[in-house]
C-alpha cells in the first residue's frame, strides 16, 4: 500500500461533512474520500441530508468501477442496517475495497461495530479511532441524541459586565459581528428555544438570514399563559413553531390560528421537554431567552455516576459586553451553585467577548 497520510485524509472527511452542517438531522455529518491503489484521489462525497445517499456511497457512485482495490477514509462507522437508505457497509464490500479508514464508531446500536465486523467479515483491513476527538465534535449533537434520547442544549447569553441582558432604553447589547455569529450558531441547531417573555419584551425574528442557510431551525415557545399573539414576528418567518401553552389555553391557542405553528401542551418538568423534544427527532437546541428559562435551565441538575450533580446543559456560549445597564435593568439568571465548569475557548468579536463554557 502506497505511503498515505490518515490523518489528513480523515481531517479532510470532517470538511467534506461540515459542508452539510444544519441539514442532515436527525442523521450525522460523515465525509467520504475514495484513493486508488497508487494512492490517487478517485473521488469523495459527504451526506446532504436525510434520506439522501450517504457520504460513503456518493463516492462510490463518482468512483465507479474504478473503487475496486481501493482505499475508503470516513470519519464514522458505516452503517450496516436498512434505514431510509440501504446498509453501506455492504455497498463497500461489492465495491470491492480493500482498506477503510475509520474515525469513530456510531454509538447506534444497529451499527455499532457491526459494520467494522461485516467489513473484516468480507476480508476488508479496517482501522479506526483516527482523529477519535474531533470526529466526536463534530457529530456531538448526534452522539448525545442517540446515547440520552434528549437533544444537546446549547445556552446562549449576551449581557453586559454587569449581568443584564435587557434595559428599557435599549436592548442593544452586543455589535453585528455578534449577530452574525449568532446567526450562525442557530443554522447549525434543529431547533432554537426561546419564551413568551422574549416575545413580548423582542418582537425577534429567531432566523438565520445572516447565515446564509436555506432553512430556519424550529422556534420552541414556551408559553404556559398564552401571553403570545399571531401577529409577533416570531410567527411569520418560515420554518416550523411549536408553542407549548397549557391545557387551559389549548383550545384559545387553536382559535387564534398562529401560522405555521403547532399547539402543545405545557411539559410539567424540563425532562419531559426534553424528551418530547427528542422524540420529534430534534438533536439540538439553542436556549435563547430571559431570565425564567435561563434560571430554568442553568439550575436545574442531575447526577452522573460519581453521584455528582451535573448540569442539564451542554454548552454555553456567553457574549460579553464591555457596556453597563443601569441596576433596575434585566439580568440574565438567578444561578444557584454550579461547580466544575470549564472554559473551553475565548474569542473577541468586534468589542464583545465569547466565551465557550461546558459544563
Amino acid at each position: 500500500m502506497p505511503l498515505i497520510d490518515k490523518f489528513f485524509l480523515i481531517r479532510s472527511t470532517l470538511v467534506l461533512a461540515s459542508k452539510a452542517r444544519g441539514f442532515t438531522s436527525p442523521n450525522p455529518m460523515v465525509g467520504a474520500i475514495i484513493l486508488d491503489q497508487e494512492g490517487n484521489l478517485l473521488s469523495e462525497g459527504y451526506h446532504q441530508k436525510a434520506g439522501t445517499d450517504h457520504a460513503e456511497i456518493v463516492a462510490l457512485k463518482k468512483a465507479g468501477t474504478k473503487a475496486k482495490d481501493g482505499i475508503l477514509f470516513v470519519n464514522l462507522e458505516p452503517c450496516s442496517h436498512y434505514g431510509k437508505t440501504p446498509p453501506c457497509s455492504q455497498a463497500i464490500i461489492e465495491a470491492g475495497i480493500k482498506k477503510v479508514f475509520i474515525g469513530t464508531l456510531d454509538p447506534n446500536i444497529k451499527v455499532n461495530g457491526q459494520g467494522v465486523g461485516q467489513l473484516r467479515e468480507a476480508g476488508i483491513e479496517v482501522e479506526y479511532g483516527i482523529l477519535e476527538d474531533e470526529c466526536l465534535q463534530l457529530n456531538r449533537f448526534f452522539f448525545h441524541w442517540i446515547k440520552t434520547a434528549k437533544p444537546w442544549i446549547t445556552i446562549k447569553i449576551a449581557a453586559t459586565l454587569n449581568g443584564k441582558i435587557f434595559s428599557e432604553n435599549t436592548n442593544k447589547i452586543t455589535g453585528e459581528e455578534v449577530k452574525s455569529r449568532v446567526h450562525e450558531m442557530r443554522a447549525e441547531h434543529d431547533a432554537i428555544l426561546t419564551g413568551s417573555g422574549t416575545v413580548l419584551l423582542d418582537n425577534p425574528l429567531m432566523t438565520v438570514r445572516l447565515a446564509n442557510s436555506a432553512k430556519n431551525p424550529i422556534r420552541v415557545v414556551l408559553d404556559r399563559r398564552l401571553r403570545c399573539l399571531p401577529s409577533h414576528n416570531i410567527f411569520h418567518q418560515d420554518g416550523k413553531i411549536f408553542l407549548f401553552t397549557s391545557l387551559n389555553n389549548i383550545e384559545k391557542a387553536n382559535q387564534l390560528k398562529f401560522p405555521n405553528t403547532e399547539i402543545i401542551p405545557y411539559p410539567d418538568s424540563l425532562d419531559e421537554l426534553l424528551i418530547y423534544l427528542g422524540k420529534r427527532n430534534i438533536l439540538s437546541v439553542m436556549v435563547e431567552a430571559g431570565f425564567e428559562i435561563n434560571s430554568f435551565f442553568l439550575n436545574s441538575s442531575i447526577r452522573n455516576l460519581d453521584g455528582l450533580l451535573k448540569p442539564r446543559f451542554n454548552e454555553l456560549f456567553y457574549f460579553l459586553s464591555p457596556k453597563v445597564f443601569p441596576e433596575t435593568a434585566l439580568s440574565f439568571s438567578s444561578i444557584q451553585e454550579i461547580s466544575n465548569l470549564k472554559l473551553k475557548s475565548v474569542k473577541q468579536y468586534g468589542e464583545d467577548l465569547l466565551l465557550q463554557i461546558l459544563p
